[in-house]
């Protein structure tokens, strides 16, 4: 099973039928959300966001933009429309293997060889791949697809805009902690007031905007789209 967002953008979670328009979440905001964490009324071992940007001006659909991967609450891994990296806050080139220390091995590969359906992508086919070690594996076209992946052993021990990896597709909308309502949820702000809807953490959403408000996670101060969907503070 794979949670993918590509496109502008067609957004799938890891137990949707991917061959069922029914069950693509069509995404048009323009911050940055919280696709999948194992920190579900617990402190995470991890957690994946994408920045979405606004397409065009005059064009009210987004693209993913950026992808952060954090181990725990550490930023580790940034992957941007370029072949780069940030790892723990440098910049550096795959591919590099420092699965022994952090965890991590990030490196490139031909996306013919890569699980799921076929890639837009560019330099000859590459993708980036991220490895964490017992945990997730993330790929990356460098333009704005991206595809996540889990082990077994997180099978209804994740949430967010990818749901829970049970492999039942009618309860995949688990409320983020973005949210009027208080909760038990490690996360409670102001952060996007526009974005923002009563609801009870981890309780199934009413419809798709009170969820992916509820994974709301950032707001780029630089990105006026973002600025004016949110229309509060910053976190």
């Amino acid at each position: 099973l794979e949670c993918t967002c590509w496109g502008d953008p067609h957004c799938y979670a890891f137990d949707a039928d991917k061959e069922d328009k029914a069950d693509e979440m069509y995404f048009t905001n323009y911050c940055t959300y919280t696709l999948a964490t194992d920190g579900c009324g617990a402190d995470p071992t991890f957690e994946i966001s994408a920045k979405f940007k606004r397409v065009k001006p005059d064009m009210p659909k987004s693209f993913v933009e950026r992808v952060t991967i954090y181990k725990g609450a550490t930023e580790a891994v940034v992957l941007s429309q370029s072949p780069d990296v940030s790892y723990m806050g440098t910049t550096v080139t795959p591919p590099f293997d420092d699965s022994a220390t952090t965890g991590f091995k990030v490196y490139y590969a031909d996306s013919g060889d890569l699980p799921g359906s076929s890639w837009i992508s560019f330099a000859g086919g590459q993708i980036i791949v991220v490895e964490m070690k017992d945990g997730p594996t993330v790929y990356w076209n460098m333009i704005k697809e991206v595809k996540v992946t889990l082990p077994d052993s997180f099978s209804d021990n994740v949430c967010g805009l990818c749901g829970n990896f049970d492999g039942v597709k009618t309860n995949d909308k688990a409320l983020g902690s973005h949210l009027w309502t208080a909760g038990v949820g490690r996360r409670f702000s102001t952060g996007c007031p526009n974005m923002k809807f009563s609801g009870t953490y981890l309780q199934q959403a009413v419809d798709q905007q009170q969820f992916i408000g509820s994974w709301f996670r950032s707001k780029d101060a630089s990105d006026q789209d973002c600025v004016e969907e949110c229309g509060g503070t910053a976190l």
